[in-house]
C-alpha cells in the first residue's frame, strides 16, 4: 500500500489538513482476562453500520463519516437488522448475518456454557469514520458503560 496515495486522496476528497500518524511503533496495550471466558459476560461490537429498523440510520451523507453508535438489545429480532453503512459489499452479510454480526452464534455458546453470559445489549458503529475524536470519545462512552453493567469481555466483529 502507497500511503502517499492515500494521503493525496483523503486531502483532495475528504480533508486537505489530513496526516497520516505513523504509530507501528507503539505498543499496542493488552489487559489480560482474569477468568476463564465461560465465566465472563461478553459483548458483541461490530463496526458494521447494523441498527434496528425503527432507529435512526448512520450518516452517510457525511464525507467524513458518522462516529454514533447504535444499541441492538439481545432480544432484538435479527431479522429486522439494517445495515446504513455504504463502504462495503453486503452480499454475504444479507445471506448470513453471523458472518459480520454473530450474535445468534454467541447466544448459542452461551447456551452451551462454552462463554458466559452476554450482555443484554449489543452494539454497532459506522466502520467508516474519519471524525477521530468524536470516535474516541463515543467509544470511551461506551467501554463506562459496559463496565458499569458488568461486561469483561467483548468480541470485536470488523467489517
Amino acid at each position: 500500500m502507497d500511503i502517499n496515495k492515500t494521503v493525496q486522496f483523503m486531502r483532495e476528497k475528504v480533508d486537505p489538513d489530513f496526516n497520516f500518524v505513523n504509530k507501528t511503533d507503539k505498543v499496542v496495550p493488552f489487559t489480560k482476562l482474569d477468568k476463564k471466558i465461560k465465566d465472563s459476560k461478553l459483548v458483541l461490537i461490530s463496526s458494521g453500520g447494523f441498527h434496528l429498523s425503527e432507529d435512526d440510520p448512520f450518516d452517510t451523507k457525511d464525507s467524513l463519516g458518522d462516529p454514533s453508535y447504535r444499541v441492538i438489545p439481545k432480544k432484538a429480532n435479527l431479522d429486522t437488522l439494517e445495515i446504513s453503512h455504504d463502504h462495503y459489499d453486503h452480499k454475504y452479510v444479507n445471506q448470513d448475518l453471523n458472518c459480520t454480526f454473530p450474535l445468534e452464534l454467541l447466544k448459542e455458546l452461551a447456551r452451551k456454557e462454552k462463554i458466559g453470559s452476554l450482555a443484554d445489549n449489543h452494539y454497532s458503529f459506522m466502520g467508516y469514520c474519519l471524525k477521530t475524536e468524536k470516535l474516541k470519545e463515543n467509544a470511551r462512552e461506551l467501554a463506562d458503560l459496559l463496565k458499569k453493567n458488568g461486561v469483561e469481555t467483548a468480541l470485536i466483529a470488523p467489517t
